[in-house]
C-alpha cells in the first residue's frame, strides 16, 4: 500500500490544523491528538522486531483492513468544507487509534501472558477486528455517507445512559467486544452466548477456564446472563476484560512433567512438557507417587492421574488417567485440603483443619482404617480425628507416617517398616514411641520407598526401615533383622550420629537413597547409586551388595553443586533433582524414561543444570520425583535480560578468547549464564561396606 510510505513522514510534518468549530459548541478533542494516534497506530503496522524483519502487516495479512479504515477515518476528518466533527464521534476516534496501538505493540513486542512462556495473540488480534470495525463505522459517521446519520447518533448524537456500553464500559477494547457481539445497548446477554462469544472472539481456553467468569460476570443457574455492568468492572480491574479473564484463570502457576508419571513401559517426553490440564488452576504443590501423580491448589481442591489400579486416583473406580481430574467424591467431597501425598499404590490427604483421608491398595494396613481393604474413594480416618490434628503425611510403598500439629508423629500399615519393632502389622496410626517427649520437625518416605527419615528437634536425623543399600545412613553388622527376602531392616528409629554436627534443616527419602539439607544450603545423600542418582559419580566406583548393587553406606556431601545453595531436593526411583536459591534446576541419575529432562535418555552421574527449564524462562517453585517422572511447578514468566541474550550469544560463538579477554568479573558473570561444566573428576571411592 503506497500509504504507508508517507506514515511517518505524515507524523513528523503534522502541524496540527484543527478541523473548524462551530460557533457556541463544546470544543471536540484537538484534531492535532486524534490524528497523531491514529498515525502512530498506522506506523506501528510498519514495525518490526528482533525476532522477525517482517513488518506487522506482513506477518498479520488481517491487519490491511485496519489501515483502511483509520486512512477513511482520517479522510473523512480533515474533508475540507464539512462541518465540525461530533465530539463523541472523535473522542471514539482517538480511543480506537489508543486501543489499535496497544494491540499491535503486544504483537510487536511479543509480551507474554499468564498461560505460559509462549505467546498467544489471539488477544490483541480479536481487538484490532473490532477497532477496524467501529472505525470503519466512525469513517462513515465523519464522512456524513448513507449510514451517517444514524452511526453518528450512535457514537455521538445519543444521551448516555445506564444500558449504554458508552458509558458503562470504559476500557474501549472490553466495550468494542461487547458493542460487536451484543449491541451497545443490550444490558446482558446469556451466559451460553456469551461464553461462546468469548471462545470465537480469542480461541479455545483451557478446559473450565471459561466457566470461572460466570460468577463475577453475574451469571447464576437461576439468572443465566452476564450483566453489562459486571463486564465492566470485571475488565477494570485487570486493565482489559482478556488480561482480568487469564489473571482470574490462571494465576501464573504451570506445572511441566518430565519422564512418565504412570511409569509408562514406553518412557515419556525428555524434555519439559506442560501439563495443559493443569493450566488455569492455581496450583500450590505438586507430588508423585510410584506410578500416578497429584496436585493440590489454592483452594484446596486435589487433582490425581497416572495408573488407576487399587483405586489410587480417588476417582471411584481403578481407571488409568492421562489428564489430571479433581478428586470431588468419598470423604474429600466439599473438603478443602492442606496437603496431598502420593505412596507406590495410594494416596493420602490432610485437610485444613487437620484431618486425614486416604485412599487405594490398603494391604498391611497402610490406609490406617483398621482393615486391609481397597479404598477407591477418600475415607476419612477415623483414629486421630477430631482429637489428633495433622499437620502433614507421607505416604510409602507399604507404610505410611504423619505428623502432628503438636509435633507428634504416627506410623503404620507393614510392621518391618513402620518404627513400632511390631510383629504384625499395624492397621490404625500408633504413636512413635521413641520420639515421645520430642517434637518431630518433619518426617519423609520415598515413593514406593520402605524406609523413613526423620528430623527431630533440634535438628536431629532419625532413620529406620529398609537398609539393604545403606539408605539410612550408616552400614548394617550381624545384628540387625533381616526380613522376608533377607535384606537389612532397622524396625525402630536410630539415631544417625555421623550427621550431629550438621544444622539440618530438611530431611528426604526416595526410594532407596536419601537426601539431608543444612542449613548452610549444602545437600548431602546417601544409599542406592545404581543409576547415579547420588550425584557422586561413576556407581561403578562404590560399594556393591550381595546384589551387585552400588551404594553408599553413609552421608556424603554433594560436592557438584558446592558453591550453591540448595533450596529443595526430590528424590524419585532412581533419579534425584535439586532446585537452588538461584532458580536453577539439576537432575542426576536414571534418565532412561526422561525423567531428568535433559532431551535424551541418558545416565547422569553427577547433577546437572536442567538448561530446558531455564530457557522456559519461569520462576520455578517446587519439584517432585516419582519412580520414573518428575514434576515441576513454577510460577511467573520472566523474560531474559539483554546481558543474558548476549551473553549466550558469545558463548555459542566458541570464542573462549573473546570472553577471556573482557574484564575477570565481566567474563565470570558470561560464563555463569551458562553453568555447565564438565563434571568434576570421580571421587575417591568411600570405604567398602564392613
Amino acid at each position: 500500500m503506497a500509504a504507508f510510505e508517507g506514515v511517518d513522514a505524515q507524523l513528523a510534518a503534522f502541524d496540527g490544523v484543527d478541523a473548524p468549530t462551530r460557533p457556541g459548541s463544546p470544543a471536540p478533542p484537538d484534531a492535532r491528538e486524534v490524528t497523531r494516534a491514529c498515525l502512530a497506530a498506522l506506523r506501528l503496522l510498519e514495525q518490526t522486531n528482533d525476532r522477525d524483519a517482517r513488518a506487522l502487516r506482513e506477518r498479520y495479512p488481517s491487519t490491511g483492513g485496519l489501515a483502511a479504515a483509520f486512512y477513511d477515518a482520517l479522510s473523512a476528518l480533515h474533508a475540507p468544507q464539512r462541518d465540525a466533527p461530533p465530539a463523541k464521534a472523535m473522542a471514539y476516534l482517538l480511543a480506537c487509534a489508543r486501543a489499535a496501538a496497544g494491540a499491535l505493540e503486544d504483537l510487536r513486542s511479543k509480551r507474554s501472558n499468564y498461560f505460559g512462556a509462549e505467546f498467544r495473540d489471539t488477544s490483541p488480534l480479536a481487538t484490532l477486528r473490532n477497532v477496524e470495525r467501529q472505525v470503519s463505522r466512525l469513517a462513515g459517521a465523519l464522512g456524513g455517507d448513507d449510514d451517517g446519520p444514524r452511526e453518528e447518533s450512535a457514537y455521538a448524537g445519543r444521551a448516555l445512559g445506564d444500558d449504554d456500553a458508552e458509558a458503562l464500559i470504559r476500557d474501549v477494547p472490553t466495550r468494542l467486544f461487547w458493542i460487536e457481539r451484543f449491541g451497545r445497548f443490550a444490558s446482558e446477554a446469556p451466559w451460553p452466548e456469551f461464553a461462546r462469544a468469548v471462545v470465537d472472539e480469542f480461541g479455545a481456553q483451557p478446559r473450565g477456564t471459561v466457566a470461572a467468569m460466570k460468577t463475577p460476570l453475574g451469571a447464576t443457574d437461576r439468572d443465566p446472563y452476564v450483566k453489562m455492568a459486571k463486564l465492566a468492572t470485571f475488565a477494570a480491574r485487570a486493565g482489559g476484560f482478556y488480561a482480568a479473564f487469564v489473571a482470574l484463570s490462571d494465576p501464573a502457576r504451570v506445572v511441566y512433567a518430565l519422564g512418565t508419571v504412570d511409569d509408562d513401559a514406553q518412557g515419556g517426553s525428555a524434555v519439559p512438557v506442560l501439563v495443559d490440564d493443569l493450566l488455569g488452576l492455581a496450583v500450590a504443590s505438586v507430588c508423585c507417587g510410584g506410578q500416578h501423580a497429584a496436585v493440590l491448589t489454592a483452594a484446596g481442591e486435589v487433582y490425581t492421574w497416572g495408573r488407576g489400579g487399587f483405586g489410587r486416583l480417588g476417582h471411584g473406580d481403578a481407571q488409568t488417567l492421562k489428564a489430571p481430574r479433581r478428586v470431588e467424591g468419598g470423604g474429600l467431597a466439599g473438603v478443602a485440603c492442606a496437603q496431598v501425598a502420593c505412596g507406590f499404590a495410594y494416596t493420602a490427604a490432610v485437610s485444613r483443619d487437620g484431618a486425614l483421608y486416604t485412599w487405594g491398595a490398603g494391604e498391611n494396613g497402610r490406609l490406617g482404617l483398621g482393615d486391609v481393604d481397597d479404598r477407591h474413594e477418600p475415607s476419612l480416618v477415623e483414629a486421630l480425628w477430631p482429637s489428633k490434628p495433622l499437620a502433614r503425611v507421607n505416604a510409602g510403598s507399604v507404610h505410611t507416617c504423619a505428623l502432628g500439629r503438636d509435633g507428634v508423629a504416627y506410623a503404620f500399615g507393614k510392621h518391618e517398616y513402620t518404627g513400632h519393632g511390631a510383629s504384625s502389622d499395624v492397621l490404625t496410626p500408633r504413636i512413635l514411641e521413641a520420639f515421645r517427649g520430642r517434637r518431630v520437625r518433619e518426617i519423609s518416605v520415598g515413593p514406593g520407598g520402605y524406609h523413613t527419615v526423620a528430623l527431630v528437634a533440634p535438628s536431629d536425623v532419625y532413620t529406620w526401615g529398609h537398609n539393604r543399600v545403606g539408605q539410612l545412613g550408616y552400614a548394617n553388622d550381624d545384628a540387625e533383622p533381616r526380613n522376608g527376602e533377607g535384606a537389612h531392616f532397622v524396625p525402630r528409629p536410630r539415631r544417625v550420629d555421623a550427621v550431629s554436627r550438621l544444622r539440618v534443616r530438611g530431611v528426604v527419602a526416595g526410594w532407596g537413597h536419601t537426601a539431608l539439607l543444612a542449613a548452610d544450603g549444602a545437600a548431602y545423600v546417601c544409599g542406592r547409586n545404581f543409576q547415579g542418582q547420588l550425584g557422586l559419580g561413576d556407581p561403578e566406583a562404590f560399594p556393591h551388595n550381595e546384589r551387585g548393587h552400588p551404594y553408599q553406606p553413609d552421608f556424603r556431601p554433594l560436592e557438584a553443586l558446592r558453591g550453591r545453595r540448595v533450596r529443595q531436593i526430590a528424590c524419585g526411583g532412581e533419579h534425584s533433582v535439586a532446585l537452588t536459591t538461584d532458580g536453577e534446576v539439576f537432575s542426576c541419575g536414571a534418565g532412561n524414561k526422561g525423567q531428568l529432562g535433559h532431551g535424551s535418555d541418558r545416565n547422569e552421574p553427577f547433577p546437572r543444570r536442567v538448561a530446558l527449564l531455564k530457557d522456559a524462562g519461569r520462576d520455578v517453585l517446587e519439584v517432585a520425583c516419582g519412580n520414573n517422572g518428575t514434576l515441576v511447578l513454577c510460577g511467573y514468566f520472566e523474560p531474559r535480560s539483554l546481558f543474558e541474550l548476549c551473553a549466550e550469544a558469545a558463548l555459542d560463538a566458541g570464542d573462549d578468547a573473546a570472553v577471556d579477554g573482557l574484564p575477570t568479573d565481566l567474563a565470570a558473570r558470561v560464563r555463569a549464564v551458562r553453568p555447565d561444566a564438565p563434571p568434576p573428576e570421580d571421587p575417591e571411592p568411600p570405604a567398602a561396606q564392613p
